[in-house]
């Protein structure tokens, strides 16, 4: 039996501080409450974002190589399509960016599984949830170090998925807050 796994990649510094706040309850001491969380100044956040909130940059290697036995960096991205197509011997794969799926992303979907007129619809948003304000703020004005700009951007996964130039302008947006 074949399957058909479509999953996502996203700008990893983006990704990771989604998480972060996704995950916020799970960083503070179990008896500060969300009011206290949500009170928390940008210099406050981010510091537990740098030193406490590791990259996760090896989710392919770790988690789809080992259930699809498809390794993506052995595979192009193809800028042009803006996706990664494979098969392999118990899937196929599709691996979309997020920062395009309202380009390209339903047309390589519908493409991938043989459909027509597919339309992706916004779901699971930033602006949707208790955290919006402190997450917009923190995008805003968080601006983070070299040093972790170049930990997050030198990744296989980074340099696989996006061209030079995209990840130069990820790092500026990072380096001087008004990220998105």
């Amino acid at each position: 039996e074949s399957w058909d796994v479509i999953t996502l990649v996203r700008d990893p510094l983006a990704r990771n501080i989604s998480a972060f706040f996704h995950n916020l309850t799970e960083l503070f001491p179990p008896e500060e409450s969300i009011d206290g969380i949500l009170g928390k100044s940008v210099e406050e956040l981010r510091e537990v974002f740098i030193n406490h909130y590791p990259p996760d940059n090896v989710w392919f290697q770790t988690q789809l190589e080992p259930l699809t036995g498809i390794d993506v960096y052995s595979i192009p991205f193809d800028h042009e399509e803006k996706c990664i197509v494979a098969e392999g011997d118990r899937c196929r794969l599709l691996v979309l960016r997020t920062e395009d799926l309202s380009k390209t992303g339903a047309a390589c979907t519908a493409r991938f599984l043989g459909l027509e007129n597919l339309k992706f619809i916004n779901a699971n948003e930033a602006a949707n949830k208790i955290y919006k304000e402190m997450y917009k703020n923190f995008v805003r004005n968080a601006r983070l170090p070299d040093e972790y700009l170049d930990q997050m951007y030198g990744s296989q996964l980074a340099r696989h998925f996006y061209k030079p130039e995209e990840i130069a302008v990820f790092r500026e947006r990072w380096r001087g807050g008004g990220g998105s």
